[in-house]
């Protein structure tokens, strides 16, 4: 038993009012108009005058016009996949992050601190205070002692090398505290003639130079 074969199907469009091709259908209207004009109506006739039918063209001409202006319009207009491409998949951008910092004067000052004590190892050496002592002032004042028979001032047992005004402040005040220990043993004697004057000294007088004195 043969199979009966079928046919492919079509696609087929019935539109409201189509007619064909506007060519063959213009041509055709063009014809009936020109053996509407040429040829001489019957007194009953239910079919359009000539002045119609050129009306009907013209309107059917202006609605080409209007067609095919909106066709290449349409035509003119970017296609997809020719002038314009539809977005593929997003890429794969990288990210890269902004750490921000809100941090105040001390936590700035600790880290520059601790990042310094990691790179660079160094030992803070603080060199001891030149002072004159006490002791070093009744030292120099002991090897004086029974030879200052005339008054001197204080400032001349100064030491020699006077190294910066710390160390001459430390020297006058040792010595005066020297001054004043060597006094109370009997040792030496003072003298001062008036309120924060000078300071004198000198060796202890005999009982008859002090009459004298």
């Amino acid at each position: 038993m043969k199979a009966e074969v079928t046919e492919p199907e079509q696609l087929v469009l019935d539109l409201d009012g189509y007619e064909g091709p506007i060519d063959l259908v213009m041509a055709a209207w063009l014809a009936y108009l020109k053996s509407r004009l040429l040829l001489p109506q019957p007194p009953e006739d239910d079919e359009p005058s000539a002045t119609e039918l050129a009306a009907v063209l013209e309107h059917r001409l202006r609605l080409l016009a209007a067609m095919q202006t909106a066709g290449g319009r349409l035509m003119s207009r970017p296609r997809l996949g020719h002038d314009v491409f539809p977005r593929g998949m997003p890429e794969g951008l990288p990210v890269v992050a902004v750490p921000v910092y809100e941090v105040g004067l001390y936590e700035l000052l600790r880290a520059y601190g601790e990042n310094r004590r990691r790179t660079v190892e160094a030992v803070l050496a603080i060199e001891p205070s030149a002072f004159h002592s006490v002791d070093e002032a009744l030292k120099r004042l002991s090897s004086f002692l029974g030879q200052v028979p005339d008054w001197r001032e204080l400032t001349s047992f100064l030491p020699e090398e006077l190294r910066g005004e710390l160390f001459l402040r430390s020297a006058l005040a040792a010595t005066f505290a020297a001054t004043l220990e060597l006094a109370r043993r009997g040792r030496i004697e003072l003298r001062q003639n008036r309120t924060f004057g000078p300071i004198y000294l000198r060796s202890p007088a005999s009982a008859g130079d002090r009459t004298q004195a």
